[in-house]
C-alpha cells in the first residue's frame, strides 16, 4: 500500500498538487531507507506519468494552463518565467536545477510543452533529474535519524519529522505569496510597458502594423511573464474585449530593439500554431480571428514594409481557431 501512496504521490505532485513526495519518502525513510528508496522509484515513475500528462494539457490547453499552474500554492509567474529562460538557456539540464533552487517539477514540464519542445527528451532528463533527489533525501533522514533512534522514541522521530517539513513550507509559502504580478523593472520590461501604453491609448491606431487590431482587441491587459531575461522579455497579455490571449515579445540589443512580436491565442483554448506572415482582423466581442495577408505573402517583404512605416516592428503567428 505504502508503495502505491508513493507512486500517486508523485504523479500527483507532478500535476497539480503542492507537496513533495520527499515528505512521505522522509518519513518512511526513518524506519526504513531500503523501503524509502523503493518508494522513490514508484514515486519517480508517478512524476514521469504526471509530467507527461501535464505537458500534453499545456501543449493543448496553454492559457488554461497557466491559469491552473499559477493558481497552486507557491507558484508564481516570476517563478514560471524563471523556468522558461532557464530552460532557453540550458535545455534538458534545465530539469535538474529546479530541485536544487525549490521550483516545482510541474512548471518545467509545462514551460517545455510551451516552448514547444520534444517530449521525449523531457521524459529522458527527468528520469534521473527526480529519481537523484528522492534518493539524496531519504538517504539524508536515514542517516539523521540513525544517531536518534537510539535515544528517542519513534513517535518521537516522526514529531521531530513533521515539525521540520511544517517550517520548510511555512517558510516556502510565505517566501512565494507576496510575489506580484507584474511586468519586471529590466529595460525590455520598460519598453514592454510604454509599447502597452501606446497600445492601450490608440498611439499606435495609425500603426500600419498594429493599427488594424487595436479597435478590435484593445485594451490589453498585463496577465504573467513567460520568460524575462533584462533585453528579451515575453508576456501574456488579454483582451477586455474579445477574451483573447496575447503572448508579446520585446527584445531590445545595444545598438537597435529588435522586431516586437506577438503571438495570437485566440480564446482561451487555443493550441499554439505558426501562420507565417499572416496577420490576423479581430472579430470584437468574439475572440475569434481570421487570419488575412495585410502585407505581402513575403515575410521579409512584410518586415520592411512594417519598417518603412517608421513604427514598431513585429510580427504576429495566429494559432488555429479554438474547438
Amino acid at each position: 500500500m505504502i508503495l502505491l501512496v508513493a507512486f500517486l504521490w508523485g504523479w500527483a505532485e507532478a500535476t497539480v498538487f503542492f507537496i513533495v513526495p520527499d515528505v512521505l519518502l522522509t518519513l518512511i525513510a526513518l524506519r526504513s531507507l531500503r523501503t524509502a528508496l523503493i518508494a522513490g522509484v514508484l514515486a519517480t515513475f508517478g512524476a514521469i506519468v504526471g509530467g507527461a500528462m501535464a505537458f500534453d494539457f499545456a501543449n493543448l490547453h496553454p492559457a488554461s494552463s497557466r491559469e491552473i499552474v499559477e493558481s497552486i500554492p507557491g507558484i508564481s509567474d516570476r517563478m514560471v518565467g524563471e523556468v522558461g529562460t532557464q530552460i532557453e538557456r540550458h535545455g534538458a539540464s534545465a530539469v535538474f536545477l529546479g530541485p536544487l533552487r525549490g521550483i516545482p517539477y510541474k512548471i518545467y514540464a509545462v514551460q517545455w510543452a510551451w516552448q514547444h519542445r520534444p517530449l521525449m527528451t523531457f521524459l529522458l532528463a527527468s528520469v534521473p533529474a527526480r529519481a537523484i533527489r528522492f534518493v539524496l533525501t531519504s538517504v539524508l533522514a536515514a542517516m539523521i535519524a540513525a544517531p536518534l533512534r537510539r535515544r528517542v522514541r519513534e513517535r518521537t522521530l516522526i514529531t521531530i519529522h513533521v515539525v521540520a517539513w511544517t517550517a520548510f513550507y511555512t517558510v516556502y509559502f510565505t517566501a512565494h505569496a507576496s510575489a506580484q504580478t507584474t511586468v519586471p523593472s529590466t529595460p525590455a520590461g520598460a519598453a514592454m510597458t510604454r509599447f502597452l501604453e501606446s497600445y492601450n491609448g490608440w498611439k499606435l491606431a495609425g500603426d500600419n502594423v498594429w493599427g488594424p487590431q487595436v479597435c478590435g482587441v484593445r485594451p490589453l491587459r498585463f496577465q504573467a511573464v513567460v520568460t524575462s531575461p533584462p533585453h528579451d522579455l515575453r508576456v501574456w497579455t488579454k483582451s477586455e474585449v474579445t477574451d483573447t490571449w496575447l503572448s508579446l515579445r520585446r527584445s531590445i540589443s545595444s545598438s537597435h530593439t529588435r522586431p516586437a512580436c506577438a503571438r495570437a491565442v485566440y480564446g482561451r483554448e487555443a493550441p499554439l500554431e505558426s501562420a507565417g506572415s499572416e496577420a490576423p482582423d479581430f472579430a470584437p466581442g468574439t475572440g475569434v480571428a481570421t487570419a488575412t495577408k495585410r502585407f505581402s505573402s513575403s515575410a521579409r517583404s512584410w518586415r520592411k514594409r512594417a519598417a518603412r512605416a517608421g513604427t514598431t516592428t513585429s510580427r504576429i503567428t495566429s494559432s488555429r481557431r479554438p474547438a
